[in-house]
């Protein structure tokens, strides 16, 4: 989760202190490293979560816009509200994929902006994408089975941040024994968690 968010906010990105950052599904292992990525950037979080209480625990970390991930038009206006007459998003760390959730985070975007889109189904090609937007496919698996020397980059670069800055642990719920895969599974479908499975 640290090398994909470092990849897409970092080094792709390049995220500036000011710039609003959409973190879509802020929740999940890469949304809460996220968040904490553009917190310490200095720049204004914006995210989304599917539940009350995992809004809740957002706002508690000081997010700015905490809205819904269950509908994507009061997700939109919500955003607008929030950013009022600024510049609009500057970066955009999406997983989302259902409704339209893209075409509306696209709508918030400023001139040149960046959309990274970290997720697997349903996404976007180029093509499809704003010609002032820069896009980018991050796919941390596939560029480690592609180059495995790739992943101990990343990983030494985090671990030399690391030591200069605290890091929040993720929350994490494990699943033991022989029916913790299924378990684990059944947990994930249920979109209860904050963390990680």
């Amino acid at each position: 989760v640290w090398v994909t968010t470092w990849t897409g906010l970092e080094e792709l990105a390049g995220v500036k202190p000011g710039a609003a950052v959409l973190v879509p599904a802020a929740t999940g292992g890469v949304g809460l490293v996220a968040t904490e990525f553009v917190q310490r950037a200095g720049c204004r979080a914006l995210a989304t979560a599917g539940s009350l209480a995992k809004r809740a625990y957002l706002h508690e970390l000081g997010v700015a816009l905490v809205s819904t991930t269950r509908d994507d038009s009061l997700f939109a206006a919500e955003a607008r509200c929030v950013l009022g007459d600024s510049r609009g998003v500057s970066v955009v760390l999406n997983s989302l994929s259902h409704d339209n959730y893209i075409g509306k985070a696209c709508e918030l975007l400023c001139p040149h902006a960046r959309f990274v889109e970290i997720g697997k189904r349903g996404i976007w090609k180029r093509a499809d994408m704003p010609s002032s937007v820069r896009y980018s496919v991050v796919a941390v698996d596939t560029w480690c089975e592609a180059d495995p020397g790739w992943l101990t980059i990343g990983l030494e670069h985090l671990g030399v941040r690391g030591s200069a800055i605290e890091v929040r642990p993720l929350p994490t719920h494990p699943h033991w024994g022989d029916g913790g895969v299924v378990d684990s599974f059944r947990f994930l479908q249920g979109a209860h968690h904050i963390g990680k499975v």
